[in-house]
């Protein structure tokens, strides 16, 4: 059993067993002595220096312990969708990206001119059209102003594929996140699949560890996670538990959990090696330091020290 917060220190000179929750017995014997210096009567030279610590509420809870290894929320390497050579490069390694940036510009030179030519079609084509319906149907025939249409929209039509064309030569991030390294230069020629730079969304990482399946029945989803890296040896790292694996190995006997770890400071980085404890069985308990137990054959008591700065003595179980 586990305690992951302090003890207050006053009021009690009993002090009680680590991480074990005890409670008071209303009905156990009571002696009575005057405490010495740190709460002693006044004037008594035989009076016992004792400490005295305030008994208070703490969370207890049970810990299954693994290792576990980081991956990223989101994690691809950025690629070219059609074969051209790199015209502009518009990143550093190891940049911050948001959504939508561009990161690499294409030649695109042959497609600039198709979209000057379609851009031209079309503005001639609405051009006529608007002619046609100013003139009106008494001099311009229903079947010229629909075969006019037709022609505005199959202009349009051409000028939106080349749109695309054009934007197929922008490689943009797909999604928030931190880059690798640059893998092109000015000049290469990339084809389809050409790996250009990673990319690696890292505001919160997925934790991955394996625990026997003799454990699982005390993993659920949304268990509390603390996790430690040997890189950051006086920091903890905490999430939940979101997946439990379908299928347990049958070789090792072990199903994989995942855990979320949010990562706001961008410590952490995937493929790191992690000390990882699930909090079970989380319950609030009355504890007291293990030094305040006394055990005198099969009683245990402490002393505890009433308004009158008086120690006496309580069973406790």
């Amino acid at each position: 059993m586990k305690s992951n917060t302090s003890i207050a220190a006053i009021f009690i000179a009993v002090l009680f067993g680590a991480a074990v929750g005890y409670f008071f017995n209303s009905d156990s014997e009571e002696e009575s002595a005057p405490t010495g210096a740190r709460g002693g009567a006044p004037g008594s030279s035989s009076a016992t220096l004792v400490e005295v610590i305030e008994v208070n509420h703490q969370e207890i809870y049970n810990s299954i312990e693994s290792l576990g290894t980081l991956t990223a929320n989101e994690s691809l390497t950025i690629n070219a969708k059609v074969t051209e050579t790199v015209r502009n490069i518009h990143f550093d390694d190891g940049e911050l990206v948001e959504e939508g940036d561009i990161l690499l510009e294409l030649t695109n030179a042959e497609q600039s001119a198709q979209l000057a030519e379609a851009q031209s079609n079309l503005d001639e084509s609405e051009r006529q059209l608007r002619r046609l319906n100013e003139i009106g149907s008494q001099l311009a025939s229903v079947s010229a102003i629909e075969q006019a249409e037709a022609e505005v929209s199959a202009n349009r039509a051409r000028l939106n594929a080349i749109i695309a064309r054009m934007e197929d030569r922008l490689i943009r991030a797909p999604f928030d996140g931190l880059l690798g390294f640059r893998m092109v230069s000015p000049g290469t020629l990339l084809t389809s699949g050409t790996p250009i730079t990673t990319l690696d969304d890292i505001a919160q990482l997925k934790l991955d560890f394996s625990v026997p399946e003799t454990l699982l029945s005390g993993i659920t989803v949304g268990a509390s996670v603390v996790a430690q890296s040997a890189a950051f040896p006086n920091k903890e790292f905490t999430g939940e538990v979101t997946a439990i694996d379908s299928r347990v190995d049958p070789v090792t006997r072990a199903a994989t959990i995942r855990a979320i770890i949010p990562n706001p400071e961008l410590l952490l980085r995937p493929g790191m090696l992690m000390t990882t404890e699930v909090l079970t069985d989380r319950i609030e308990e009355l504890v007291i330091p293990e030094q305040a137990l006394i055990q005198n054959a099969a009683e245990s008591y402490v002393y505890v020290v009433d308004e009158n700065m008086t120690a006496q003595r309580r069973n406790i179980q």
